[in-house]
């Protein structure tokens, strides 16, 4: 079952509670590629400049918000888990 989607730091976010997948969205009409760049973690880029566009993070419920932090440090996830997951 897919959460409605909620905007949090201008960001569309959209939690999947059935696979436990949190999905970030910054800017959807940018052509992007996708990468797992850290375990669980897909970062989807512009294909043409290389910014980040957004970000899936598998086993959502499993991180911890200092993993996330530490691994994508420019973007702040403090209090997320409260926010999507109640």
């Amino acid at each position: 079952m897919t959460r409605a989607p909620k905007i949090i730091n201008n960001a569309l976010t959209k939690y999947d509670k059935s696979h436990d997948a949190l999905h970030i969205f910054f800017f959807l009409e940018l052509f992007s590629v996708d990468d797992e760049e850290f375990p669980g973690i897909v970062i989807r880029r512009a294909v043409r400049d290389d910014r980040i566009t957004g970000i899936t993070i598998l086993d959502f419920s499993r991180k911890d918000e200092d993993l996330l932090n530490n691994l994508l440090p420019e973007f702040d996830f403090s209090g997320l888990h409260k926010q999507i997951i109640q």
